[in-house]
Order: C-alpha cells, then structure tokens, then sequence
C-alpha cells in the first residue's frame, strides 16, 4: 500500500475532518500522516496517525490586532487588507514545511490552504496529488466566492468575482516561485497554475453533501462533492461526571460557541449569547467562554458529534463542520456567522428553512438571539426539516470516494 501525506493547514475545524478520513485510509492499509499545526498533534495522534509538523499557532492568530479587526468587521474586504502582511509572513514559512512534511510521500492529499504548496510540492516530486477541500473554491455563478460577504451578484457578476479572487493567489506568488526554485522547478505564475489545474482535470474532492449545497453545474470535470468527512472519535473517550449530571439535572440544554475565530473576539459574543440564553428561558452548554450560575455549563474539548444529540438547539458560527455535525444530530441550529465560508454556509440552512435569520457576529444582539433560539425551540417544523436533512447526509459515505481516487492515482 501507499504512504498518503495529507496537508491539513489552518484551524482546528480545518484539520477534523482530515482525522476521519485519514484513519479510514489507515484501515484500507495506506500508511497515513497528517501535516498539522502544532496544537492539533494530539488530535492527529489520537486517530492513529502519523503527525508531521507545520508552522504557526491558528489559536493564536486572531488575536493579532489585525486579526482582531478583522473578525470584528466581520470579515470584511476592507480588514482583510490588514491581514494581508501577517498573512504573508506565514505563507513564506508554509511552503519549505509543506515540502519538508511530504518527504517519503507516494500521493499528497491538500487541504484548501495546503494545496497553494502541495500542488507544487508533487510536481517536483513527481507524485500524484489531488484536492481535498471542505469549503467550494472554484468560481461558480450559483454563489459568490466565499472570501467576501456580498448578496449574489447574479451568475454572470458570482463567476467574474470568483475568478478574480481565484487570481488572489498572486499574492503568494514569491513564495511559490522561492519554493518551486528550492525544488529545481521553473517559475510559474497565478494563471498558469491554474490553467494547468483545468487542463490535467487536476482532481478535487469537495467534504460536503449535495443536500446542503448541491455541486455546481458550471464546475469543470474533475470537481466532486463526496458528503462530509466525520471527524475521528476517540472510542475510549468519556465526558465527565459533572458535564453527565448537569445534562441529567433539567431539560436538555442549548448549545452555544463561536468556533476558534468568533473566540478571538474577546468576552463579547460569549457574553450576548449568556444573556440570549437566558432571555431565551434555557440552560446553556457553552464552548470557548466562561459563563456562571448553576444554569450555564462551560466545557472544554468535548466532541460535537457525542454532545449534540443532547442538545435541544445548537448556536453556533456556521463553521463547516460544525454545521455538518449540528445536522446529522437532528438538532435545529441557530446560526451567527462571523468570517469567510460561515456566510455561505449560514446563506444555505436559511435557505433550505433550517434556521432564522438571527444576524451576524458584528450585529449580534442578545434579544435578537433568543428570540431566533424560541423560534426553532417553539416551531417544530425546524426540528423536523433538520431531522430530514440530517438523515440523508448521515446515509452518505463521503470516504468512499476518497479511498477510490487514491486507489486510482497510485495504482
């Protein structure tokens, strides 16, 4: 069998899902590693697979003062512009890790940030290597491309923006030709890089379900949709004895966590949804902030997929996997999406009738919130559609495909 490299570089809902289908991969009889920032060693370890190490902290990076604002902003254009220069700094130290991580590789498998280096990586080490996003990068005219919070701009206005921000990998450029010259290959540029990608049918692989985003009808072949890659649960992990009685002293509780970004917020978010949760009339489970009283319950790392069928609502940021996760529980899910693919994301569930609008992260407003929490607690038809929904996401095998390609590419 094959040695299976996978670059999953960012965030700890970045690196999840890679924990699953790696340890799929492993049973199939790859040998699998898992490129990774530091603090998700022991997630990758814990699956059972190899960890190589990549640079920089995401638990830190948002409380930069740029990171701040631009979470703050919500995400905006214009705050990402003051990014740009952290950005860059960390980008010219990814590309030797990426390389350095693939060494003994048969096949590279790269996330959405991990493919700006991986890509180039296989080619010189003459390897096949294929995408393995959570989030649509390609330009489409069915949405906007995902790095701005703009409505539709119609499928003409969607495919031109996407394509223009598809270009925005030019800002990268340095570092990929210092990396390509580092690996003896010739300079490339942003539309050649591309243009190769389109031409080879590069493959792509896409971690979400048609049932909450259908795949694009203008996506070039090679781009698929599998259905979600569940993280990998540890099968001796237990919760505690104090989380185990506050779930069995009331009604079920209501989730509420910002994912590692809305965190990096301060107290503000965690301290309007305390209020909302108890204008709401509900006790609270609560994730990245602290909260007192004998109605709210913080916790630390507590696997989703184990607490969210205790949940009678989860509020959340509208992450990619911890919207996939809030749905194959069945429980009917309140959104406040903060940056990049949350609004995306956030975009489907209300329009599938999933979930109120309850704002954004930078409007959030504590009487807005709790009445978003009564609305899918009182209207049971947002139980059942979610039920419906999660039932056929759960009926999904989003590794198979997976396991198939790299079958195909190393055999």
């Amino acid at each position: 069998m094959s040695t299976v490299v996978i670059v999953a570089f960012g965030s700890r809902g970045d690196v999840a899902p890679f924990t699953g289908l790696g340890a799929h991969l492993r049973q199939a009889g790859h040998d699998v590693a898992v490129a990774a920032c530091a603090p998700y060693k022991g997630l990758v370890e814990a699956a059972g697979l190899e960890y190589r190490w990549l640079p920089f902290d995401p638990e830190v990076g948002p409380q930069s003062e740029a990171g701040r604002r631009y979470v703050e902003d919500g995400g905006s254009t214009r705050k990402l512009a003051g990014m740009l220069g952290e950005v860059r700094e960390i980008m010219a130290g990814l590309g030797p890790a990426v390389a350095e991580a693939a060494k003994g590789a048969d096949i590279l498998v790269n996330s959405v940030l991990g493919g700006i280096f991986g890509y180039h990586v296989a080619e010189a080490m003459g390897i096949p290597s294929f995408g393995a996003y959570v989030t649509p990068l390609e330009p489409t005219g069915d949405f906007p491309p995902i790095m701005v919070d703009l409505p539709s701009l119609g499928r003409r206005g969607n495919r031109a923006l996407g394509r223009l921000t598809a270009l925005g990998q030019r800002f990268y450029l340095r570092s990929i030709n210092d990396l390509r010259r580092d690996l003896g290959l010739e300079p490339t540029t942003t539309r050649e890089t591309l243009r190769h990608q389109r031409e080879q049918r590069w493959p792509v692989l896409h971690g979400f379900s048609r049932h909450l985003l259908p795949r694009p009808k203008d996506w070039r072949p090679g781009l698929e949709l599998t259905g979600f890659w569940w993280p990998h649960r540890d099968p001796d992990w237990q919760p505690s004895q104090e989380l185990q009685a506050f779930l069995a002293d009331g009604p079920p509780p209501v989730f509420a966590g910002f994912g590692s970004l809305g965190n990096g917020r301060g107290g503000a978010p965690g301290e309007i949804a305390v209020e909302a949760l108890r204008k709401a009339k509900v006790r609270g489970v609560v994730s990245g902030f602290e909260a007192e009283g004998d109605d709210m319950f913080p916790i630390g790392d507590t696997p989703f997929e184990w607490l969210f069928p205790h949940m009678q609502a989860v509020v959340h940021h509208a992450g990619a996997g911890t919207t996939a996760l809030g749905l194959r529980a069945g429980v009917p899910a309140v959104v406040v999406p903060g940056v990049v693919d949350q609004f995306l994301w956030a975009n489907r569930l209300k329009a599938l009738g999933l979930t109120p609008d309850a704002g954004k992260q930078k409007q959030l407003d504590p009487d807005r919130l709790a009445a978003a929490i009564r609305t899918v607690l009182d209207d049971p038809s947002y139980r059942d559609r979610t039920r419906r929904i999660g039932a056929a996401i759960a009926a999904e095998d989003g590794v198979k495909p997976v396991l198939e390609l790299v079958d195909r590419l190393t055999r």
